[in-house]
């Protein structure tokens, strides 16, 4: 009986985070109108030296940390590093998936990248900057709106 009541509990709280809005939740959590309490909006960033830098536009997101840009006239898929998303089909999928193209489509972005050029799927592995006064940072940007959780590198390689 104790293992029931364990399963029914896990799967409630499983479902349950599947069905909420993360959104309108902290909306609702957040009361406090103090002026000490403003969230960043932007994560800015130096941009590389110009030979460490490539640029690409961005004509479609595959999930919320992989993209799709043309570069060079090549059309890439770009992985973000450092960051890892759920997949579209799951919780909060969808979502992130949102959040990254509403932060990067049709933008023309600088890219850059820590040495490990492509992961075993073949995408490449890249910071991606939007070149904004101030340069916005995606990768970073990404987790800071709750849209992705940061990851060590060889997670992702």
């Amino acid at each position: 009986m104790h293992r029931f009541a364990a399963i029914v509990f896990s799967l409630t709280v499983v479902l349950g985070a599947c069905t909420s809005n993360p959104t309108t939740d902290s909306a609702q959590e957040s009361t406090t109108d103090s002026p000490d309490q403003t969230a960043p909006t932007t994560t800015e960033v130096t941009l590389p030296p110009a030979d460490e830098v490539e640029r690409g536009t961005v004509d479609g997101v595959i999930d919320g940390d992989t993209l799709q840009a043309v570069v060079d006239g090549q059309r890439v898929e770009i992985r973000l590093i450092g960051v890892d998303a759920p997949e579209a089909a799951d919780c909060y999928g969808g979502e992130s998936r949102t959040t990254l193209s509403s932060l990067v489509t049709g933008l023309t972005v600088a890219l850059t990248s820590d040495g490990a050029e492509t992961d075993s799927s073949g995408r490449w592995l890249r910071y991606v900057i939007i070149e904004d006064s101030p340069p916005v940072l995606v990768n970073a940007e990404l987790v800071s709106a709750g849209a992705v959780v940061p990851v060590h590198l060889s997670l992702i390689h």
